[in-house]
């Protein structure tokens, strides 16, 4: 009886999504971003995750709206994905989330912060490409003052660079360069300045 509850649901949603497959869904954005948005509020009930996060085309469609759709599409998309992060299946989409947060579209910040916080995430996250995470987020932090989100950022690059030495290596040489972290240390939160201080520690104590 599960089963069958299971496989309705999930054909239910895939049909929900359906229009979301067609080739001429651009010409129609609009109905893009209300889809979008339904499956996002679905993906916050707790008995739809598993079976939005483990349907292949629906993860495919969100990832197509990240790259293509209009800019609320693509925040509502990221924030599924936030969402979704517990359940295992968004880790592939890290690297196109760090790609558009490296374009300036702070709307995946949230998503890549719910990815990388994960315990069982984070060696994932090595794998999506650590310099091109740190890069990324130590220029997130060069045009963020929201005190929360620096912090977040700066636990992620502790934690990523903790399993990936060329990550803090770039840190150091970013440091010299541009000195993020020490702005943090001079501006930051006093949670943001320890965070800061230990990286910039930790990534002396690895040039030695």
């Amino acid at each position: 009886m599960l089963g069958y509850i299971q496989h309705s649901a999930s054909s239910t949603l895939t049909k929900l999504l359906d229009p979301l497959l067609k080739p001429d869904v651009d010409i129609d954005p609009e109905l893009q971003s209300d889809l979008v948005k339904t499956v996002f509020y679905l993906s916050s009930h707790e008995e739809n995750k598993t079976f939005i996060g483990q349907n292949p085309s629906i993860i495919n469609t969100l990832m197509s709206c990240l790259k293509q759709g209009s800019k609320e599409t693509r925040r509502d998309a990221a924030a599924t994905f936030a969402l979704l992060s517990s359940t295992g299946s968004s880790l592939r989409v890290l690297a196109l989330l760090v790609d558009l947060l490296a374009q300036g579209d702070d709307s995946a910040f949230d998503a890549v912060s719910s990815l990388c916080v994960l315990e069982e995430n984070r060696d994932r996250a090595v794998l999506a490409g650590a310099l091109a995470l740190v890069f990324t987020l130590l220029k997130f932090l060069r045009r963020s003052t929201y005190q929360p989100n620096v912090e977040n950022v700066l636990v992620i690059i502790f934690n990523v660079s903790e399993r990936d030495g060329s990550g803090l290596e770039f840190v150091s040489k970013e440091e010299k360069q541009k000195r993020t972290l020490t702005s943090v240390v001079v501006n930051g939160s006093e949670h943001a300045q320890t965070m800061a201080l230990r990286i910039l520690q930790v990534a002396a104590g690895s040039r030695r």
